[in-house]
């Protein structure tokens, strides 16, 4: 599928969108060359690109900070 297929629309906001990630255990799985050209792709058509990454301090969570504007980061006690 192309990087457009696999956005599912919302139903009840016209202008949201979400792009589902599958679970791999191969933690390397992602490069940042291949998590730029998805955002860069992305930011073709969206003003606003909201990334939610794994917990702890792993590849996943370094790649989704490492092409952050700006960051929330939630934490827990």
């Amino acid at each position: 599928a192309t990087l457009h297929q696999a956005l599912i629309k919302d139903k009840n906001c016209d202008n949201l969108y979400i792009l589902a990630a599958s679970q791999t255990k191969d933690k390397d799985a992602l490069t940042e060359e291949g998590v730029q050209k998805v955002i860069d792709d992305l930011a073709k058509d969206f003003d606003y690109i909201v990334c939610d990454s794994p917990a702890g301090i792993e590849r996943g969570a370094f790649l989704a900070l490492y092409f952050a504007d700006d960051a929330i980061v939630v934490t827990n006690p």
